[in-house]
């Protein structure tokens, strides 16, 4: 029996990635289609919060959104 290991939904991912994607083209905030007040600052929550769980697909996830910078 293998411990559960803590992950998170591949939902979640492919959202993340859709918007940091999408944003290269359209802007960033043209990809807050939810109406979050602070859209850059719950991204990077977003990004921080996979990167706890999972480091190297949070670092991919926060170099796609500094290389939006």
């Amino acid at each position: 029996n293998e411990p559960h290991k803590l992950a998170v939904p591949r939902e979640e991912i492919r959202k993340l990635r859709a918007i940091l994607h999408n944003a290269k083209t359209t802007g960033l905030a043209a990809q807050n289609r939810e109406g979050h007040p602070h859209f850059e600052a719950w991204l990077r929550g977003k990004i921080a919060y996979v990167s706890m769980i999972d480091r190297p697909r949070g670092e991919q996830l926060r170099a796609a959104f500094a290389a939006l910078k």
